[in-house]
């Protein structure tokens, strides 16, 4: 066993250290570590084992590369296996971001030098506070620059259909779900860039998504063993709002609604255009799986009672009942596949 004074003395007398890491090394270790009285010296050709004391010390003074190359084999504790492996993420996670960063910043600064992007005025009110002075929404809030559209995704802005500014201007504030249905309809995306965009929306835990019946076949129609990325998205994004008790009905009703009826509409779509009956109730049973009742989407029992929807589960029955208008071949279908 040796300790760290002794393996500095090592790479010294290997010539794998300069003089002024060596000098730095020394005084550290004079000040964090006492050193042994007699200490054996190591052989770069035998193992050496490092405690997780040792490897902090060696990373801190610059000599763990060292010691890793002139040393045959080198031994650490498994919990610094795991240390680094996090280091690695954390790395990848880093590169990952600055280079979402930069995809962002290049159409802006395109855009920008086409004329078509202003950067607008600080809020006046924002130096008097540093908390509020970093906080972009104030300043889009303090000048709209005459905009007739606002985009917000956040849901304590995007509930109200207007804002209003400082000077008075009054702007319709849209989402980017609004964006992506301009774009479509004006025939930019695709309808396959239109499922594509929502879908990327929902994996990055957009609350509270609308549904259509042509993402819900699409998806389960991709699905085979097992569930396909688009079809588990759209499961966790009916779930994630009732998980997270976010839906206050009867406000939320309109997007329980979007939900309810695509469920239905795809079941009938697929039982109405898919020939094999087999997969057609293979198709019909994954959608049905992701069918969101009322009483799980609904307000908790705790809530006031002004705020629940007691009649709402009732009357979605009698709906079903009276607008759903079921193909007899597909009634027929449906019966045999339950059974």
């Amino acid at each position: 066993m040796t300790d760290t004074h002794t393996l500095l003395r090592v790479l010294s007398d290997a010539g794998v250290v300069d003089q002024l890491t060596e000098e730095s090394a020394r005084q550290y270790f004079a000040v964090q570590d006492k050193g042994w009285s007699a200490p054996a010296a190591p052989q770069p050709k035998q193992p050496l084992y490092l405690d997780s004391l040792s490897l902090i010390y060696l990373h801190t003074v610059g000599l763990l590369d060292a010691v890793v190359g002139s040393f045959v084999d080198v031994y650490i504790h498994a919990d610094a296996e795991e240390d680094a492996f996090a280091l690695i993420e954390r790395d990848h996670d880093t590169a990952e971001i600055q280079r979402v960063i930069d995809q962002i910043r290049g159409p802006i600064l395109k855009a920008y030098d086409a004329g078509k992007i202003i950067f607008g005025p600080r809020w006046p009110q924002a130096d008097e506070s540093g908390y509020a002075s970093n906080m972009s929404t104030l300043h889009l809030l303090g000048d709209l620059l005459g905009s007739d559209a606002v985009v917000f995704d956040d849901r304590a802005l995007n509930k109200e259909p207007f804002l209003t500014d400082s000077t008075g201007r009054r702007a319709r504030i849209v989402t980017s779900l609004d964006i992506i249905e301009e774009l479509h309809a004006r025939g930019l995306l695709s309808a396959a860039d239109r499922r594509n965009c929502r879908h990327r929306l929902r994996i990055a835990g957009c609350c509270l998504m609308p549904l259509d019946a042509g993402e819900i076949r699409s998806a389960a129609q991709r699905s085979g063993q097992h569930l396909s990325p688009e079809f588990r998205a759209i499961r966790d994004s009916i779930d994630l709002p009732r998980v997270a008790e976010i839906p206050l009905f009867p406000a939320e009703i309109p997007w329980f609604m979007t939900i309810d009826s695509a469920v239905k509409t795809a079941l009938v779509e697929n039982w109405n255009k898919e020939s094999d009956p087999q997969k057609a109730a293979a198709v019909a049973d994954a959608i049905y799986s992701i069918y969101p009742t009322a009483e799980e989407s609904g307000n908790r029992k705790e809530r006031p009672a002004s705020v629940r929807w007691t009649f709402f589960p009732t009357m979605t029955v009698i709906g079903t009942i009276c607008c759903c208008r079921w193909p007899a071949r597909s009634r027929l279908q449906t019966i045999s596949a339950k059974n």
